[in-house]
């Protein structure tokens, strides 16, 4: 199974080194060893510092050292593997770091753990999202956008109209829906 939340809100302090140094402690103590090599899932330790540079770590240590030297970053993708050879257990807690997003996917063969490891990662990192509104079928109007483009009557105005009326087409607005003045 695998789960994916994307989270909108986050403390903006957060120190991401310390609360991604715990994901080896959740896994060991569900009897789960990091794995070192390319498995089913690959180990991901990635991080862009600015736009110009991208660093791919290969452990988790190293990921963790290069994050606490980092005062900023654009973006990581941090997603350890973990294994049991005992009991056949396998799970991939990631977390993919954008400026406006954090987004959090969890992989595993044993549902329970995808669901507690969700509950870990999103309690530790203090991960949120705004509230949704219930659906209103009651409200739901299902009105169909217009747009009327007022414009003088000139070429230049022609060639900002017909550039406006295209790019709105694109946009999914149909030729009916956009009121113009003028020929076409």
């Amino acid at each position: 199974m695998w789960k994916y939340v994307k989270y909108h809100i986050w403390p903006r302090d957060m120190k991401f080194e310390e609360k991604l140094a715990l994901f080896s402690d959740f896994a060991q103590s569900r009897g789960l060893e990091p794995s070192p090599g390319k498995v089913i899932l690959d180990n991901t330790f990635d991080i862009e510092p600015d736009q110009i540079q991208h660093i791919s770590c290969d452990n988790i240590q190293e990921f963790l050292n290069i994050i606490n030297r980092t005062t900023t970053f654009e973006h990581f993708n941090f997603a350890p593997f973990f294994a049991s050879k005992e009991t056949g257990k396998f799970l991939m807690m990631g977390v993919n770091y954008r400026p406006h997003v954090v987004e959090v996917s969890v992989r595993s063969n044993d549902v329970d753990l995808v669901e507690s490891a969700h509950s870990f990662i999103k309690e530790n990192l203090g991960l949120k999202n705004p509230e949704v509104q219930a659906y209103d079928k009651e409200r739901a109007k299902h009105l169909q956008p217009t747009i009327f483009i007022g414009r003088h009557f000139d070429k230049i105005a022609d060639a900002y109209c017909n550039n406006l009326s295209q790019f709105l087409r694109l946009l999914g607005f149909d030729r009916d829906t956009i009121k113009r003045c003028g020929n076409s």
